[in-house]
């Protein structure tokens, strides 16, 4: 999709909503899964941590080990038995984990340290695959979608996804220096998009704008050891109070449902960070019974969404 969006973009710069779509949701979804790839990765290394700290298996209990597979439940009737239980359970949910059962925890024990340093290797190339469509994302939309962007909507959407993929690329380096880099790419296109929204007052209220904060103050809470999750509190909040004043605004069903689940992200976050810092303003900050909109609907009806 995005070679070809390219080629497009090439003919015709100025892309319109359904291909500003289509490029958008392409490059977010590889970004989402090299997330998602390094949240597997970073179990399997607590795993095989966890495998490493307990003994390995003598002789006598592989035998045993292969009986705990098939047994879900084994009375143990005296202490050296309950303890090689403990260490039986250890390894299988450690088996679970790394290999669905395929690899003995014996084996496991043995290639422990070979296991770590592959884990560790597929570690660096997701984060350097992903550093690599950062880079490939702030080339395409600096210099080719911003400049042709038609209106403030898709300058925002282009902005967004800056922010988003730099972002996630600064949450995986280990490198400092990259991490400050990028986390300062991710604040200043946020802020960029922001401009963007708040220019037009049909944008206030729409998945984008409240997107590209939700986002934002998640980006805020995270660097600087915390220290902005007070500034991250009131952004957000302030975007709450306003977005349920004026739901007038959405322009259709499906948009409207759109902004449901994002408010609801947006209360859970001021919920929970208010909880962090020992805050009691809660109810202040989101400014009315959020419960209720003036239709009737609660918010908790998009509450099954999740944020990555």
């Amino acid at each position: 999709v995005i070679r070809v969006m390219k080629k497009v973009a090439q003919v015709h710069p100025n892309l319109d909503s359904t291909q500003r779509s289509l490029v958008v949701d392409a490059y977010t979804n590889l970004a989402n899964e090299a997330c998602a790839a390094r949240k597997t990765l970073d179990g399997c290394s607590s795993a095989l941590a966890a495998l490493s700290a307990e003994p390995a298996c003598s002789s006598e209990e592989q035998g045993a080990e292969k009986s705990a597979v098939a047994e879900s439940e084994e009375q143990s009737l005296s202490r050296d038995g309950e303890e090689k239980q403990t260490r039986e359970e250890a390894a299988l949910s450690t088996l679970k984990t790394l290999g669905l059962g395929l690899v003995s925890a014996t084996q496991l024990h043995e290639f422990t340290a070979f296991f770590e340093f592959c884990v560790n290797l597929y570690k660096q190339r997701v984060t350097d695959d992903l550093f690599a469509l950062n880079e490939d994302v702030d080339r395409f939309v600096l210099g080719v979608l911003l400049p042709q962007a038609e209106n403030h909507e898709a300058t925002a959407a282009y902005q967004q996804l800056r922010g988003d993929v730099s972002r996630h690329t600064a949450a995986l380096t280990k490198n400092a220096e990259i991490r400050r880099r990028m986390e300062e790419r991710a604040l200043r296109a946020y802020e960029s998009a922001l401009q963007s929204t708040e220019q037009d007052d049909e944008l206030k209220v729409t998945p984008l704008h409240l997107g590209i904060v939700l986002n934002y103050g998640v980006l805020l809470k995270s660097i600087n050891q915390g220290q902005q999750t007070n500034r991250a509190i009131e952004l957000i909040a302030a975007a709450f109070r306003y977005s349920v004043e004026n739901m007038y605004h959405v322009r259709n069903e499906e948009e409207y449902q759109r902004v449901l689940v994002i408010l609801s992200l947006l209360r859970d976050n001021i919920e929970k960070w208010c909880a962090e810092t020992g805050r009691t303003d809660v109810q202040a900050l989101l400014g009315m019974d959020y419960r209720s909109l003036s239709s009737g609907q609660s918010l908790d009806a998009g509450s099954t969404a999740s944020f990555a």
